[in-house]
């Protein structure tokens, strides 16, 4: 016969559950709008890129985590390409028009010196090996819950947590791929300069 368990103290009610959820969104860091200080900093390193259209698809990314979860996953995707596609662009670099996102970022990683196959230290072999998987996932996770393709069967409808991160990580990626590009463009002028001067 079993002996009746006591009652745990980490057992809570769905009253008790439903407050904690509740202290939990009053003390996160997102403002009435919606905005993280995270969404502010992404938002910076966009608006130097503009006339790309790139800050404009991630305030639209942005707007409609909360209201439109499959909009913004599809958007989130297509953020990440046109930061690709801007970056091979202003180093002339060419792509196929069908390239698809994994094929874009692996022809940005090359000449940002950011793919795996370019560093011997094993800790960054594996971070930008694991940047490659976060890429490929997005384009993943897109076809399957974003709007961009019908879904037949029994759709899976994301949630708003569910597009906060895939938008996040895909902001995070353009944004390491933008500050790394800016950085190289300011070096490489800087010593163009240097040796000009030099002469």
């Amino acid at each position: 016969m079993h002996q009746p368990v006591a009652p745990s103290r980490w057992v809570r009610s769905p009253a008790q559950r439903a407050n904690l959820r509740l202290r939990y969104l009053r003390r996160s860091p997102v403002t009435a709008a919606g905005v993280t200080p995270a969404d502010q900093d992404l938002t910076s390193h966009f608006q130097k890129l503009d006339e790309a259209g790139i800050h404009e698809l991630w305030e639209k990314a942005l707007k409609r985590r909360t209201d439109d979860p499959e909009g913004a996953i599809t958007i989130a995707r297509t953020l990440l390409e046109r930061t690709c596609k801007h970056i091979l662009d202003e180093e002339q670099i060419v792509y196929p028009n069908d390239a698809d996102l994994p094929k874009l970022w692996s022809l940005c990683s090359e000449r940002l010196n950011l793919a795996p196959s370019q560093h011997t230290q094993q800790v960054f072999k594996a971070i930008l090996g694991n940047c490659q998987s976060v890429v490929n996932y997005l384009g993943t996770i897109r076809n399957r819950l974003g709007d961009s393709h019908g879904q037949g069967g029994r759709p899976v409808r994301p949630r708003p947590r569910h597009a906060q991160l895939v938008v996040n990580l895909a902001g995070a990626m353009s944004t390491f791929l933008l500050t790394t590009w800016l950085e190289q463009d300011e070096q490489a002028k800087a010593e163009a300069i240097s040796k000009a001067a030099a002469f």
